[in-house]
């Protein structure tokens, strides 16, 4: 039988759409203590955010929960309430139909589809007077939503397994079918003036690297790339929840100080509690005039290999990793660049691969590689790497390897 939970007592408001509310949402529901929790934070903030007059969340079985919140009376929404209640999974079935439409809008009411993976497992639904989202905000609830349904999917298999430690195979492949999910679509070459070219591995099933390519208003393209503290599942959950603030606050201003300046006051007591120190190397960059902006915790330092004489530069930061101070006086830099030079973003996993001598790859031997494989389309300059990476040693990977190669147009 459906757990259900009403509330009509009102909630404070919160001003419309703001990355930060979305961020500070996301960053209270990995605190939760089991899925009924989850839900309810979910639908109290959401509606808050929103402004919405009243909201819900339903899951079918197993999880098998519907969350109602008044803050105002509204019949439109009780109605829809009650078709949720006759015939919720019918309902989740047609939405998993439409898998291009990310929102839609019933009698007048905002209804979300709750994806995990590349399933369906549940429906938001939200009374806002039949008002349009501002801009931005339709991403950002949708990125909220799914992080929503990944947190109560997992909860909900562990605790449907037991107290079990060992997640069983389901749910490992649940959790790498998640992380699959929120792997960037790589753009086209001709999009922002770079052709680029990725290649991660997990050490396990799944791993604790996280790389972004966001689009900023068709204009510029972030770059985002982490190294989580450790490997496996528990690194992978926090990597997606780094993606969801990054993604937050990236849409919210162009100044990569300043998106790095919040991750890390934002993730700062997540990361010590959970003892997933990170580091992040963001950057952004703008083709019109062909400037790389960036900003580092404690990343590697990326490296540009130029076109003209073939030296091969650091994008040098000072920042510590994040999860070490509540403040860090994160700065800006810069970076001119120029057709055919190559920029090379990577983890630590890349530069301490050990061979069977105990030698590390080191940065010397990635840097005269990046010069050998240069000069071909990216794609080909990346499998040249990757086959030398892979000829260096037969050992196991001891550490997750993310690369990201990007050639300036």
């Amino acid at each position: 039988m459906t757990r259900t939970l009403h509330r009509a007592d009102g909630i404070p408001s919160a001003r419309i759409g703001t990355a930060r509310s979305f961020v500070a949402l996301s960053d209270k529901l990995n605190a939760a203590a089991d899925e009924y929790a989850a839900v309810r934070e979910a639908v109290e903030g959401v509606t808050a955010i929103l402004e919405a007059h009243a909201g819900l969340m339903f899951f079918p079985p197993p999880v098998d929960l519907l969350y109602s919140l008044y803050r105002h009376p509204s019949e439109s929404f009780a109605r829809f309430e009650r078709m949720v209640r006759e015939r919720g999974e019918r309902m989740i079935e047609l939405l998993a139909l439409e898998p291009h439409k990310r929102t839609h809008e019933v009698d007048g009411l905002l209804l979300v589809p709750l994806s995990w993976g590349q399933r369906t497992i549940g429906l938001a639904a939200f009374d806002r007077d039949g008002r349009k989202l501002p801009m931005n905000a339709e991403a950002n609830l949708i990125g909220l939503c799914n992080h929503i349904a990944a947190i109560v999917g997992l909860m909900a298999q562990q605790a449907h397994a037991g107290a079990s430690s060992t997640m069983s195979l389901e749910t490992l492949e649940d959790v790498v079918a998640v992380q699959k999910s929120l792997l960037p679509d790589i753009p086209p070459s001709n999009v922002c003036g770079l052709s680029i070219a990725v290649h991660t591995q997990a050490a396990e099933l799944v791993g604790g690297d996280y790389f972004d390519l966001i689009l900023l208003d068709q204009k510029k393209i972030g770059i985002a790339i982490a190294d989580v503290e450790g490997k496996g599942v528990s690194a992978a959950l926090f990597g997606n929840m780094l993606r969801s603030t990054v993604h937050f606050l990236a849409r919210e201003t162009h100044s990569t100080a300043s998106v790095m300046r919040k991750i890390n006051t934002i993730l700062h007591k997540d990361a010590l509690a959970s003892q997933k120190l990170f580091s992040l190397f963001y950057a952004v960059y703008d083709p019109s005039v062909k400037i790389l902006s960036y900003t580092g915790s404690g990343h590697v330092h990326p490296m540009v290999l130029r076109s003209q004489g073939g030296m091969v530069e650091r994008l040098h930061s000072d920042g510590m990793l994040i999860g070490i101070e509540p403040v860090q006086p994160l700065r800006e830099r810069s970076a001119l660049v120029h057709e055919g030079d190559l920029l090379l973003f990577f983890t630590d996993g890349v530069t301490d691969r050990m061979n069977e001598r105990g030698e590390a790859f080191g940065d010397l031997r990635l840097a005269e590689l990046l010069r050998r494989c240069s000069g071909k389309p990216v794609e080909e300059s990346m499998q040249c790497i990757l086959h030398d990476l892979e000829a260096f040693t037969s050992l196991p990977y001891a550490d997750d390897m993310t690369l990201v190669l990007a050639k300036v147009l």
